[in-house]
């Protein structure tokens, strides 16, 4: 049986037995991540999208939930009739900070753990009838093996799983803190969001901050 990374500590782990396991961990996904798309076929993807009526825009998000597996945030499809439909998703994905940020793809030699970080990015897949459609994504936040070192020391979070599912808690409450702001305005710099986690995790204060890319990145977590 394969050996998934996990923090076995007394207690809440040390700083270095946490950088190493999650460094492990965030290794763990990039690869998971590249065998996935690996796996995908593209023709059949290509076919789906044409989901001309809502019975098949139903199996096409079935279909996108089976193919992007855990690093599904949330799905919300707006069904319509010949071939016009609105989905929306949410999903994390590996990134490679080494260069200049690229998310991990298949083939791609994957980096020490401190450069690897997970991307949050939002995505909508539009059909717009004639068996056409557009799609349109971007990342949106994205959070730094630091954060993920600190969900582990102060927050309890110990498995794979568990860091999925901080990566989640994360994104939601970036965007419940959206939906308070006037759109399009930028998040401030320095921005701290009180986070609930699930299960025995403890919750937690995100720390913001926009780097020199001008990307939004969460960079520690804070004990509540």
């Amino acid at each position: 049986m394969k050996h998934i990374p996990h923090i076995d500590s007394l207690g809440l782990p040390p700083e270095r037995h946490a950088e190493r396991i999650v460094g492990e961990m965030l290794t763990h996904l990039a690869k998971k991540q590249q065998s996935r798309r690996a796996a995908i076929p593209i023709k059949p993807v290509k076919e789906a999208l044409w989901a001309g009526n809502p019975k098949a825009q139903a199996r096409l998000v079935e279909r996108l939930c089976r193919d992007k597996g855990p690093a599904l945030i949330d799905i919300e499809l707006t069904s319509g009739k010949r071939g016009h439909y609105q989905i929306v998703f949410h999903e994390w994905s590996v990134w490679d900070d080494s260069r200049d940020g690229d998310e991990i793809r298949p083939g791609d030699v994957i980096p020490e753990p401190g450069w690897l970080m997970l991307a949050c990015s939002r995505n909508v897949i539009m059909g717009v009838g004639n068996g056409k459609h557009d799609y349109r994504g971007a990342n949106v936040l994205f959070i730094r093996h630091h954060a993920l070192v600190r969900a582990a020391m102060r927050c309890n979070a110990r498995t794979v799983a568990d860091m999925m599912q901080v990566a989640k808690a994360l994104w939601q409450a970036y965007s419940a803190y959206r939906m308070t702001r006037e759109a399009y305005s930028d998040t401030p710099d320095g921005t701290r969001l009180a986070v609930a986690l699930p299960g025995t995790m403890e919750p937690c204060t995100a720390v913001l901050r926009w780097s020199g890319r001008r990307l939004l990145t969460v960079t520690t977590l804070l004990g509540s």
